[in-house]
């Protein structure tokens, strides 16, 4: 499980005397432990994907902390979350290109039928479940509608 994988680097970066790195995956297995104590009351199972989406979670955090830092001339802060970001990421799959993406927003579109704007609700739901993970949720929906409003003006050049 990718927790077991976290607190493995957290053990090999308390030993090396690693503090960002260890304060950092100290914190993430806190995350996870409240989630797990959750799930508990629910008569649920941690997943994989649960600890991904608190560790997308954070880095989205740190992402926002970057840009604040960047506007305030907080320069050493921003590169601290930087390198928060780069730990993190380590544990997450590797992103999609924007064309892996694309590829796969066009595959659903055939799959589920959609011929424009109006199917933009179930494009993004299915996208949303496959993409989860690998693709930035903006990323998506950019795409999502970029791609619908191609196939609408098409289908409507059709007729």
């Amino acid at each position: 499980m990718l927790i077991d994988d976290i607190q493995a680097q957290f053990l090999q970066a308390f030993k090396a005397h690693d503090t960002l790195q260890a304060n950092l995956l100290n914190m993430i297995k806190s995350a996870v432990q409240y989630k797990v104590v959750d799930l508990r009351e629910k008569n649920m199972e941690l997943t994989d994907d649960m600890v991904r989406q608190i560790i997308q979670m954070e880095i989205k955090k740190r992402k926002e902390a970057i840009d604040l830092y960047k506007k305030g001339n907080r320069l050493e802060l921003a590169e601290k979350e930087e390198k928060e970001i780069e730990i993190l990421s380590h544990f997450l799959p590797k992103p999609l290109t924007e064309d892996e993406i694309i590829s796969e927003i066009n595959k659903i579109i055939i799959s589920t039928n959609a011929t424009g704007k109006k199917d933009f609700g179930i494009v993004m739901k299915s996208a949303n479940l496959i993409l989860r993970g690998k693709a930035d949720g903006m990323l998506i929906k950019t795409n999502v509608d970029k791609l619908l409003e191609k196939l609408e003006v098409t289908t409507q050049g059709n007729q």
